[in-house]
């Protein structure tokens, strides 16, 4: 498969239909090794640390098992939260002092669909021109994709309770929500 004609970052990370490229096997497994070694580059250490979580759609765990693979194939210690929404990743990048932050959701796209996201170490989406040097690297990336362990990572104890605490932090101690009116959106499940 050629990555030559594939344009991967729209405005908010990648989005297409689960299976067909950019969100297929090949790709998203040669985009993981790509972006560790951009991150092995970048002086993160002997072995920087990515955290890693998505949403509740059913092919979330299927994506997430293939970026995990790459990652890890790459040198990269992947911290995976499970399900939790973009800003629990987010906060969990900064906080632990990750070398970046991958989430996958396509946000409020139809069910179907899915995503890709990164965040910098400072919690925020990564820049333009990061994602535009991601996805030339893949383009010169060899077309045979590695056979890769395809396991599900093991959920780290305390990572998602952690962003919860941060949460919890937030509101005043005694009844918080008292007398207000509150709208949820629960980002198809994550949050």
């Amino acid at each position: 498969m050629s990555h030559d004609s594939i344009r991967l970052f729209g405005t908010d990370g990648i989005r297409g239909h689960f299976g067909e490229p950019p969100l297929d096997r090949d790709t998203v497994t040669a985009l993981a090794v790509q972006l560790a070694a951009t991150l092995r580059e970048r002086g993160n250490g002997a072995s920087p640390q990515v955290v890693l979580g998505g949403d509740t759609r059913e092919s979330t765990p299927v994506i997430c098992r293939w970026l995990a693979a790459g990652l890890t194939a790459g040198g990269i210690d992947v911290q995976y939260a499970g399900v939790i929404p973009t800003p629990g990743v987010a906060y969990l990048t900064r906080e632990t002092g990750a070398a970046a932050g991958v989430v996958v959701s396509a946000s409020h796209n139809p069910f179907p669909d899915n995503g890709i996201k990164l965040i910098d170490p400072q919690g925020q989406k990564w820049s333009d021109e990061d994602e535009l040097a991601l996805e030339g690297r893949l383009k010169a990336y060899p077309a045979d994709v590695p056979d890769l362990p395809e396991d599900q990572p093991r959920v780290e104890p305390g990572l998602r309770e952690r962003y919860l605490r941060h949460l919890a932090a937030t509101l005043p101690a005694e009844q918080p929500l008292n007398g207000l009116r509150v709208v949820l959106d629960t980002g198809n499940g994550a949050a």
